[in-house]
């Protein structure tokens, strides 16, 4: 990983052209160039931490302290798994999100529940849902 991210950075110095970034906007104030930082991640199949109010919401809080930002970034999100998943709501509604962590609730029908209508921690663990995310 290390020697990726050293080709990176000695190709984006090398030929300026491949790796032009412009930040349009920012959630505060943009610092000096060159100030800006993307960074990706997932919170991973089998290891998210669902939580959840008996079937009418889930939850799920993202560290992304990692990253090492100054400031909040601009985060998109989107959440995969097996099933279900696609007839909730909020996936790409980030709540409560500042430099080092944001959460993910999501809510809905889930037919998979017929007897309690929405999602369960247990149903988003089962279906391995999970948060993609980039910031």
């Amino acid at each position: 990983m290390n020697i990726v991210r050293y080709f990176l950075i000695a190709a984006c110095t090398a030929v300026p052209l491949l790796c032009d970034l412009v930040v349009i906007s920012s959630n505060g104030e943009i610092g000096p160039s060159p100030c800006a930082r993307t960074c990706a991640g997932t919170t991973g199949r089998t290891n998210t931490a669902w939580t959840g109010s008996s079937g009418i919401w889930v939850y799920t809080p993202v560290d992304i302290s990692s990253c090492g930002f100054m400031d909040t970034p601009v985060i998109t999100t989107s959440v995969e798994g097996n099933d279900w998943h696609t007839v909730t709501s909020g996936a790409s509604s980030v709540v409560n999100a500042t430099k080092d962590s944001f959460s993910i609730y999501l809510w809905g029908w889930v037919a998979y529940l017929r007897d309690h209508g929405g999602p369960t921690a247990d149903v988003a663990k089962a279906q391995l849902w999970n948060v993609n995310w980039s910031a």
